[in-house]
């Protein structure tokens, strides 16, 4: 017995942002842009050197991307994290 992934495109939304860009694509095309940057940047390095620099920083991207917390992403908590920061607490006593 196979397992089918369906899926299921809503009418109502816009098609390009439920099938590509989705946060997966979007990883992805950051990872390229970086290891293309690092590349750029590193001309005068050899080219072991670049790829293992290119290797090391698009792995910790990755990483830190996909890394969850109990089910939230690290960009939710780190949203959360800086709205607690800035709103005015209101102090019961």
């Amino acid at each position: 017995m196979s397992l089918v992934k369906v899926y299921k495109v809503k009418i109502r939304e816009n098609i390009l942002r439920q099938l590509i860009f989705t946060d997966r694509t979007i990883i992805i095309t950051i990872a390229i842009i970086i290891s293309i940057l690092i590349f750029y940047i590193a001309e005068d390095f050899s080219i072991e050197f670049k790829f293992l620099i290119t290797f090391i920083f698009v792995g910790v991207f990755i990483l830190l991307a996909s890394l969850k917390i109990d089910r939230q992403s690290l960009g939710e908590i780190f949203k959360r994290l800086i709205l607690f920061i800035f709103r005015k607490k209101n102090v019961r006593f």
